[in-house]
């Protein structure tokens, strides 16, 4: 375990101490979404044997919670960069947009689906952006959709672009504190809806109900984990 990362990562989220959260669980969630995380190559724990399937299936949710995020930031900027004066797309565009981007992605292999489907995202995020404004059209101008091809390939397809980065460290964020102030709110296999309220997140809009179920399916995991082999974990990375 990589105690300077998470030192590092300690200083970056100081409010949530102020909300009285022990340092082991902080510690230990640090660690556990560190292994989660899209950018990560750490190995999953061995104490986690029967669960990797499950935790295999988190880091893929968690890349797509991030792509379809930027998807919809691209979506947001070009609706708003065509009739510069018009407000932001209503939520029920956003939601709408992301399970269209859902049924787009479904059906492709983990490995190549955004490479594969960036044209397919391209032409129907730039549709929807000229639907804003001009509702009844059916076909989106070329430039814009290899415009945004070229966004989507540049910022999604790779996980490396700066971009891609900033929104991961933000939902690597979200997570924490959630599943930290879990740990201290709700017992083992509780749903985290039976111990906080679902909130609106701007820079999430479209996606916060299924960042939070995510974040939910964290904890169910993560709390069981804490529970049978917390102290080993503290042991262990205190002989490191």
């Amino acid at each position: 375990m990589d105690k300077t990362l998470l030192t590092d990562q300690v200083q970056c989220i100081r409010r949530i101490y102020k909300r009285c959260v022990s340092f082991v669980d902080l510690y230990l969630t640090l660690a556990f979404l560190n292994v989660l995380s899209p950018s990560s190559t750490i190995q999953f724990p061995s104490t986690f044997l029967f669960d990797i399937p499950r935790l295999n299936n988190f880091r893929k949710d968690f890349r797509d919670l991030i792509s379809v995020q930027l998807c919809l930031l691209l979506y947001r900027e070009l609706s708003i960069s065509i009739q510069p004066n018009t407000a932001p797309p209503p939520l029920s565009s956003f939601s709408a947009l992301r399970l269209e981007i859902w049924s787009i992605l479904s059906d492709l292999p983990d490995a190549s689906k955004y490479s594969t489907a960036s044209a397919s995202l391209a032409v129907q995020i730039a549709l929807r952006a000229v639907q804003h404004t001009s509702p009844n059209s059916t076909t989106p101008p070329a430039n814009l959709v290899t415009f945004a091809q070229n966004w989507i390939e540049s910022n999604i397809v790779t996980g490396n672009s700066k971009l891609f980065s900033v929104t991961e460290s933000r939902v690597f964020e979200y997570f924490v504190e959630h599943l930290v102030a879990a740990q201290g709110t709700c017992v083992p296999q509780t749903p985290l809806r039976g111990c906080e309220n679902e909130g609106a997140i701007v820079w999430a809009t479209g996606t916060e109900t299924a960042m939070w179920l995510l974040g939910e399916r964290m904890h169910r995991v993560a709390a069981f984990h804490w529970t049978v082999f917390g102290d080993l974990y503290l042991k262990s990375s205190l002989r490191e």
